[in-house]
């Protein structure tokens, strides 16, 4: 497979993915990137097409990760902010956030490819940092774009995608 048959995702797919997944209207805009190779807290996904090569790396801030983990199972949004505020995300909105994140690989097999990609790993860097190959991914990536997510009654967040 080439990088060429393989495109960024677009807002308008993924606000109707985390809407369709959080049951609100979510706003998604051009943001700034977030590098899940720098000191700041960061979710970096890692999803691979089926060939096991990585495909993508989806990167969001603290501030989005704990809003959308926080939303999915309405935990309070002051819980979110707490988390914000200490630098970590607690496993139940971890997980929350995984489930997300793997309702995002379709954001890729939506397009007209016939490309599969699937979600393989999701790291808290920079204290589990990605691999070799989804560093070069963010490092190098053939494609790339940033958005900026506004969860309602959760807060606003960055998100980065990052295709290999």
């Amino acid at each position: 497979m080439t990088t060429t048959s393989m495109s960024v995702p677009v807002a308008n797919d993924l606000r109707r993915l985390i809407a369709g997944i959080l049951g609100v209207q979510v706003t998604v805009r051009q943001g700034s990137p977030v590098n899940p190779r720098s000191s700041k807290p960061a979710v970096a996904a890692v999803y691979r097409r089926d060939d096991d090569e990585v495909a993508a790396v989806m990167a969001c801030d603290l501030e989005l990760g704990t809003a959308i983990g926080a939303a999915m199972t309405m935990i309070p949004a002051r819980v979110a902010e707490e988390m914000v505020n200490r630098n970590t995300i607690d496993d139940m909105i971890y997980d929350n956030l995984r489930e997300v994140m793997n309702v995002l690989a379709s954001s890729f097999n939506n397009q007209t490819n016939a490309v599969h990609v699937r979600l393989v790993d999701l790291r808290r860097t920079p204290a589990e940092p990605l691999d070799e190959a989804a560093i070069v991914a963010v490092q190098q990536p053939a494609a790339k774009a940033d958005f900026e997510i506004d969860v309602p009654r959760y807060g606003t967040g960055r998100l980065s995608c990052y295709m290999a």
